[in-house]
């Protein structure tokens, strides 16, 4: 995945009934740069924990997660 720059346009990105603020989004993709070397999974549970975004069973909602970044790229018009 590659992305430019944070977003500094007011955008409105939902995913499963969460909707996320341009300040989350930014720090998803500040991780991601921050972090290159960390493998999907573990990059996947790191910020699904920084994010506090788990199922009612209290699993991290990696789905979810990944169904966000295609739209955060989407978004980003890279």
């Amino acid at each position: 995945m590659v992305f430019c720059m944070p977003i500094s346009k007011a955008v409105k990105i939902e995913q499963c009934g969460r909707q996320f603020t341009n300040h989350e989004i930014d720090e998803i993709i500040e991780t991601i740069k921050e972090f290159p070397n960390l493998s999907q999974t573990t990059l996947t549970e790191t910020i699904c924990e920084h994010l506090e975004w788990f199922t009612a069973t209290g699993r991290y909602k990696k789905d979810a997660y990944l169904k966000l970044l295609k739209k955060i790229e989407t978004t980003e018009g890279c």
